[in-house]
């Protein structure tokens, strides 16, 4: 056997191996629905099927974030996620996904027993609206419920003073490597 024989035949196995990824991954696609058990993260973030769902059209406090009635301090962010808990309690849970967010996470609109939990969150004012629950921002607002009964800053502004990340505080490490891997996902287009 020569080696050129050898290397044209490793050079085949190799394009043969790429054409079959390329094929899964082109019948892959993104998933558009999740249902069943969810873990809550924070007041705009959930896991379900191990996958991590944001929440579309809204944004809530981050988890340490804290807000507050003249000068009395309210962790605003754990009662968002306290609300989103409740909400999804028990529930036989569906969301939908559209597109993915910066972080890559598909952004969703949950329901469960026939309440859109994206709209209750903004509805009880322990989320901001981001363009699509505009009515229900303004009910809060009226009613001086959640964030609007108190002083808070938006989580977005928070966020950028705080050094918070997809809704946890996240360490210089954490925070370099969700860099690399955001870079390597976006370079071979996964999840």
């Amino acid at each position: 056997m020569n080696i050129r024989y050898i290397r044209e035949t490793i050079v085949a196995i190799c394009f043969l191996v790429l054409l079959v990824l390329i094929a899964v991954k082109v019948n892959e696609g993104d998933r558009s629905e999740f249902r069943g058990a969810v873990r809550v993260v924070d007041g705009d973030t959930i896991v379900m099927d191990g996958e991590r769902l944001r929440l579309a059209g809204l944004d809530a406090p981050e988890i340490y974030q804290a807000c507050y009635f003249d000068k009395v301090e309210w962790m605003c962010g754990l009662a968002a996620r306290d609300q989103l808990e409740r909400l999804v309690r028990g529930a036989d849970l569906v969301c939908k996904a559209g597109r993915r967010d910066k972080y890559r996470r598909p952004l969703v609109i949950c329901k469960a027993g026939g309440i859109e939990i994206n709209r209750e969150m903004v509805r009880t004012g322990l989320a901001v609206d981001y363009g699509s629950y505009v009515e229900e921002a303004e009910m809060a607002r009226a009613e001086s419920l959640g964030l609007w009964a108190s002083r808070f800053e938006r989580p977005e502004i928070w966020r950028r003073h705080n050094g918070a990340m997809d809704g946890v505080m996240d360490s210089r490490v954490e925070r370099f490597f969700s860099g690399i891997w955001a870079s390597i996902a976006a370079f071979f287009n996964v999840r």
